[in-house]
């Protein structure tokens, strides 16, 4: 399967720790696409631990900003809801239903997210001023592997 790339026009949106999430959460999409078997129910874990540190950072900037966006983050607990679903399942060898949410869902949807919703948090935080040069990227949850930067060590505890 064709690895998910990252393209400027498509998912960046020049808020640079929303930029590297994004980054991050494609690298762990694409592991958990390209993951064996035996190694899927990991790599999906991994990808639901990746993508939740996101939405906490993102809901964090929205907070900081004064972007009270009920709609955005409502998003983020319907996919985390599926995730946790699909993650019980694949853990207990049933990972049909989540490869396939990883193989043709997750890469669409994160597009949309990122041209609609993640969009508008940016032409927001564009209107307003607001800067996040005091706002870095997070690190990865505990033993995550940190995929803002190529080639940068594992999150803290790993």
């Amino acid at each position: 399967m064709a690895d998910i790339e990252w393209n400027d026009e498509t998912h960046a949106l020049g808020i640079a720790p929303i930029d590297a999430d994004h980054r991050a959460v494609i690298a762990a999409l694409n592991d958990a696409r390209n993951a064996s078997t035996n190694a899927f129910a990991e790599a999906f874990r991994t990808l639901a631990a990746v993508t939740c540190a996101h939405f906490q950072n993102e809901e964090a900037l929205m907070t900081k900003c004064g972007l009270d966006d009920n709609e955005h983050r409502g998003e983020h607990r319907r996919v985390l809801g599926e995730m946790e679903m699909l993650l019980a399942r694949a853990e207990k060898g049933r990972a049909r239903i989540a490869r396939a949410f990883v193989a043709e869902r997750m890469g669409a949807w994160l597009d949309i997210h990122i041209q609609t919703l993640d969009s508008a948090l940016a032409a927001h935080l564009a209107r307003t001023g607001f800067t996040t040069e005091d706002t870095p990227a997070t690190a990865p949850p505990d033993g995550a592997p940190d995929r803002r930067t190529p080639g940068a060590p594992p999150g803290p505890g790993a």
